[in-house]
């Protein structure tokens, strides 16, 4: 009985050994495919797939690919290293090339001014098919710029033109729009203060001449008052 003791905890602790071990390669993996391939042939069969440490790739005995519960495969990125996927979908570790990235996709042929969504920073990239019709399609991060972050007073902030293509501009043009509602409202509040104040001199104008007005009257009163007196004075 102490030896089947003895037996039963070794084994729970080989178990518990073996589960901190998988939680340690689970965490230490960032990076997964997105898409499951078939061999032989199914070569040419894609499937989405998802992989995670709860999902993973699985071929059936004929090469097709299934998408199955289970441990996924995958890679560690870390430090600047990003995750990203080639044009199959298989995860990859790079360092981006850009930090300002196309938004849209344009055609080409007869396609030339069809243009479709298309963030090229999300592992996605502008291609076109056999007609000229814009693609957007999944694989290293696409099209963009790098814009100069630590240069003072240069173009370090990431934008795009109407077309979505990625440009890099100044301080001053990121906040133009801002800069200018900002004079417009100063001038407006300017031009209101000032109406206000006109309004305020226009009433108290108005009002000193009631003042003289009534004081005039009042006057004419007292003088009309006096030479009545005279008048009707008799004659000694």
């Amino acid at each position: 009985q102490h030896y089947f003791i003895q037996s039963n905890l070794r084994m729970l602790i080989l178990q518990i050994l073996s589960l901190a071990a998988l939680l340690t390669v689970c965490t230490s993996l960032t990076c997964y495919d997105t898409v499951c391939k078939g061999t032989g042939p199914h070569s040419d069969t894609t499937i989405p797939c998802a992989v995670s440490p709860g999902v993973k790739c699985h071929l059936q005995e004929d090469g097709s690919p299934l998408c199955v519960t289970g441990l996924g495969e995958g890679i560690p990125c870390h430090g600047a290293l990003r995750c990203l996927h080639d044009y199959f979908g298989r995860a990859v570790c790079d360092t981006p090339s850009f930090n300002c990235y196309d938004i849209e996709c344009h055609g080409s042929g007869n396609f030339s001014y069809t243009h479709i969504p298309c963030d090229n920073s999300k592992n996605m990239r502008c291609s076109v098919n056999g007609t000229g019709y814009p693609l957007c399609v999944m694989g290293h991060s696409g099209a963009g710029v790098k814009c100069n972050d630590t240069s003072v007073g240069g173009a370090n902030y990431c934008s795009h033109d109407k077309g979505g293509k990625a440009v890099c501009i100044s301080a001053l043009q990121k906040y133009m729009v801002e800069i200018v509602a900002a004079a417009i409202v100063g001038t407006l509040l300017i031009v209101f203060a000032g109406f206000y104040a006109w309004k305020k001199r226009k009433e108290v104008g108005k009002s000193n001449d009631v003042v003289i007005s009534n004081a005039n009257v009042e006057s004419s009163m007292d003088y009309g008052a006096t030479a009545s007196t005279f008048v009707t004075e008799p004659n000694q």
